[in-house]
């Protein structure tokens, strides 16, 4: 049974408490300049943790540090190819003649040093490659940084909806336990029969269960929490259900105009990193494809050498050049190279042409969770109100107590429903911002 107050929103964590609305709060964000996108991206900042722990969290989190290393292996690839691959070779003989003749011995010294010179055309290429692998490179640094902003926004919005979950359960099994010592009394003075308050009981039991079950649900939560972000989670007070403020926002999470609306597909298109690897990969690929066209040609290899013969009576200076000859090996490379490179076009082509459709597909999801949201706000109130009415009545004897606990049960899945619909909302509108690189997007200066 409930209580006719609504419950208000409840955090799992009180870093969690929704921060200061800050329009602009820090240099290296971004906005947007249509008024709804505008109270979108408040909407989103003010379910967020406080941005600098976000950001501290996101910055030592294990898929962030993962892609770092993503990016440090290509810079030294970029290295690489700026350099090139042919190194110094030194190398020093020496031999020990004995003439027949004679007997006689004599001493040969040799000493010599060579190294493969790029042919033209090649370096200019390389360099080209080189500047190509630090591109993907920060595209790497910047996608892991992403991708842990937004498991961030699911990992606290999951433990804030279930911290609240939990105290929907506990609400009700404290109101029911209410109901059940007044049946009892009643059941004492002859007013209801027995049977009723065995109904009671029983769905007192079904309540504790449930009640269990969100408590299980929020430390399974939590415990991901601090597994993916242990700093986000040690700033957390002691308690992990402890009520903190509302954080009912005074406005609803705005609807979108079409103007907006195109705005807004078309920075989901342009900020898309998982687009923008795919065409840096392909791009990289047709580089590659072309440097092993030039590879069919192979470099030379130049050496001077210095030779003593006889005990350093003759001495004899050289110069060493060789080329290998191609052959079908490095046709076969660069075969290969070409359709790699043609086979990554065409799968930047077609996630380009998904990418349109996943972003009109999001904002779609953000109107129809809206709708969704206040159909289930309008719902909860009705089933309060019925409630309200039922328990009246029951007090009254005008209500069966079937017809009672119809109505509780009902109002049970009204609020929850409440909650679910609230919290998908949330994470919805926080998710396009932070996709569209309006929000929590990477420090410049980071390394």
């Amino acid at each position: 049974m409930f209580t006719k107050a609504r419950p208000v929103r409840l955090s799992l964590l009180g870093l969690f408490i929704a921060s200061t609305i800050h329009m602009a709060h820090a240099t290296d964000e971004s906005a947007p300049t249509e008024m709804d996108l505008l109270q979108l991206k408040s909407h989103a900042e003010a379910v967020l943790p406080p941005l600098a722990i976000g950001k501290q969290a996101i910055e030592q989190s294990l898929t962030h540090q993962s892609g770092l290393q993503d990016a440090k292996m290509q810079e030294a690839e970029a290295q690489l190819r700026a350099v090139g691959e042919h190194e110094w070779t030194v190398n020093a003989a020496t031999r020990q003649r004995r003439f027949r003749m004679d007997g006689t011995r004599a001493n040969d010294y040799e000493v010599g040093v060579s190294r493969g010179l790029r042919l033209p055309g090649k370096v200019t290429l390389d360099n080209r490659l080189s500047e190509q692998h630090r591109a993907l490179a920060d595209t790497l640094a910047e996608d892991s940084w992403h991708e842990a902003s937004r498991l961030m926004v699911n990992r606290v919005l999951e433990c804030r909806k279930a911290a609240q979950l939990l105290a929907i359960s506990t609400v009700n099994v404290k109101a029911q336990t209410v109901f059940v010592n007044q049946q009892t009394q009643r059941v004492k003075q002859g007013d209801i029969p027995a049977i009723e308050l065995m109904h009671s009981e029983n769905e007192l039991q079904r309540m504790r269960k449930d009640e269990q079950a969100a408590r299980i649900q929020l430390l399974q939560l939590r415990a991901a929490l601090e597994t993916d972000f242990p700093t986000l989670a040690a700033t957390s007070p002691g308690a992990l259900n402890e009520p903190c403020s509302d954080q009912t926002l005074s406005t609803p999470w705005p609807d979108i105009s079409p103007t907006s609306q195109a705005a807004l597909i078309a920075r989901l298109q342009s900020e898309n990193h998982a687009l923008r690897l795919l065409e840096q990969q392909a791009q990289l690929a047709k580089l590659t494809s072309e440097r092993s066209r030039l590879d069919e040609h192979a470099d030379p290899t130049v050496g001077l050498s210095v030779t003593t013969e006889q005990s350093n009576l003759e001495r004899i200076l050289g110069v060493q050049v060789s080329i290998p000859i191609g052959g079908a090996a490095r046709q076969s490379r660069t075969a290969l190279a070409q359709a790699q490179s043609q086979r990554l076009s065409l799968e930047a082509l077609q996630l380009r042409r998904n990418v349109a459709n996943s972003a009109r597909l999001a904002l779609a999801q953000y109107e129809a969770l809206r709708a969704q949201y206040a159909l289930a706000q309008a719902s909860l109130h009705t089933q309060e109100l019925l409630v309200e009415k039922r328990l009246r009545g029951y007090t009254q004897g005008e209500v069966t107590h079937t017809d009672l606990n119809l109505a509780q049960q009902a109002l049970n899945i009204a609020r929850r429903e409440a909650v679910e619909s609230q919290f998908a909302l949330d994470t919805q509108g926080t998710l396009l911002m932070i996709d569209a690189h309006w929000l929590l997007q990477m420090d410049e200066h980071h390394p």
